[in-house]
């Protein structure tokens, strides 16, 4: 819940009702395309120049704040429809219904198009301490090159670690685990021109340098996982082979088609067991922080 209080917080979506593990949010225009899947009403209203009507989110967090709203919203509804007298739009729609709550948790559709929604909108900052901390330290800012990242470590299992390099743009200094020396600061959005004019290593160079620094990290990473993962590979192959050799016969056209069938199971094998990793770059920032942050 603070999480999705943030989140609307940070797109400017207005709060309309709040109560114990529940809100309502009135979303803004290019939220209401992020999270409401209506793609032909938005080509509607772009396309006739009308006034588009603003979406309500109804989100509960828990199942009784869920049961607890939507009778609040059927007892709202009943209450104003006594009170509106019946009109002829109402003889053609039929009697309209109460609007419901949705419950938000993990894996519900809502919350999977926040996520989304989060990824998109935070892949690229530009950002600084606020006014009063900088006022505080009186100090130069100094660019730096933010890079946050996940390393997926693959075979026939997965282990994901995130990481986050930072380079400073003036003499090129590299801090591993950047975001958290840094995320107890309360940062503002800043102009990229003002951080920009004072850097002295270009924005590609920087970005070679925090890849360089993340795959030396990868290599001193413990290597027994990919080793497990070939022994498995191997017992695998042997009890493969023995099979397939248990089912050789004298017709050689049987053969050949046991032996192409083995080929494939094999190559299912290799893209199953063989260990890889994965680097992916999941944000980058240009961040402002006074000379001793």
């Amino acid at each position: 819940m603070k999480f999705v209080d943030s989140y609307f917080k940070a797109v400017s979506a207005k709060c309309l009702y709040q109560d114990t593990e529940y809100r309502e949010y009135e979303l803004p225009r290019d939220v209401d395309k992020e999270l409401i899947e209506r793609p032909f009403y938005w080509m509607w209203v772009e396309a006739s120049g009308q006034e588009a009507q603003t979406t309500q989110l109804r989100l509960a967090f828990t199942q009784n704040a869920l049961e607890r709203e939507n009778q609040r919203l059927q007892e709202e509804h009943t209450k104003a429809m006594r009170q509106t007298p019946d009109d002829f739009s109402t003889f053609l729609t039929g009697p309209s219904r109460a609007p419901k709550a949705e419950l938000l948790d993990y894996g519900s559709f809502r919350l999977d198009k926040i996520f989304s929604s989060v990824a998109k909108r935070g892949q690229f900052i530009v950002c600084q301490p606020s006014p009063a901390l900088q006022k505080a330290r009186q100090r130069t800012l100094v660019p730096w090159l933010l890079c946050n990242g996940v390393t997926t470590m693959r075979c026939d299992l997965t282990k994901q670690m995130w990481w986050s390099i930072g380079v400073c743009l003036q003499n090129g200094q590299i801090i591993p685990a950047f975001y958290e020396q840094i995320c107890h600061l309360e940062m503002v959005p800043v102009s990229p021109s003002r951080l920009l004019s004072h850097i002295s290593l270009p924005l590609d160079e920087a970005m070679d340098r925090a890849m360089r620094e993340q795959e030396r990290l990868i290599k001193q990473l413990p290597t027994d996982w990919a080793e497990s993962a070939k022994q498995r590979f191997n017992t695998e192959y042997d009890q493969l082979n023995l099979y397939y050799r248990s089912l050789r016969t004298e017709d050689i056209q049987q053969n050949e088609e046991l032996e192409l069938e083995q080929s494939r199971k094999i190559e299912s094998l290799a893209k199953l067991y063989v260990p890889t990793v994965e680097v992916k770059i999941v944000q980058l920032g240009l961040i402002g922080l006074p000379a001793e942050a």
